[in-house]
């Protein structure tokens, strides 16, 4: 409990029953992939258009810190569909410094070049820098565009 975090429960409650399960598991892992010696990110995937990588995060039961969901493709293995959209560090100090990942990147448009620029990054567990100050927007920036008001535009 939150109260008494030493006083969880030790053990397994049926042990043969975890016995069965693990024997259940390691025939069909063996089924699926003709061993038992099959990498999480052989079989879990991370696509988005011609990328495909792979991945390394897992359901939320099982206590992964990068929580994904999966779904079969039929060839026997799992496509990433959701989970950990935004992750960040932030360090506050006399500058602030972060570090983010956005998965899948911050366009959904395959036409875009930055479309799943990020996914990469993400499979090989790194971060990008946030850009936060003006002079690091404008030295990090490959195109600047200017908005202007229509000069119809009414001015509340």
């Amino acid at each position: 409990s939150a109260t008494d975090p030493t006083a969880t429960p030790k053990g397994l409650s049926d042990p043969e029953a975890a016995v069965k399960a693990l024997k259940d598991a390691v025939q069909a892992v063996s089924a699926a992939h003709g061993s038992l010696d099959v990498a999480w990110g052989d079989v879990y995937r991370l696509r988005q258009g011609e990328r495909d990588l792979p991945a390394s995060g897992g359901f939320d039961q099982l206590g992964a810190f990068d929580v994904l969901s999966f779904a079969p493709e039929g060839d026997g293995t799992y496509r990433a569909v959701g989970g950990t959209a935004y992750r960040s560090l932030t360090e506050f100090g006399p500058k602030l410094r972060a570090e983010a990942i956005m998965p899948y990147g911050n366009t959904l448009d395959q036409n875009s070049p930055y479309y799943g620029t990020q996914l990469a990054l993400y499979a090989s567990r790194k971060l990008r820098p946030v850009l936060f100050y003006r002079d690091d927007v404008l030295d990090g920036s490959v195109e600047q565009v200017r908005l202007t008001r229509p000069a119809h535009a009414s001015k509340k």
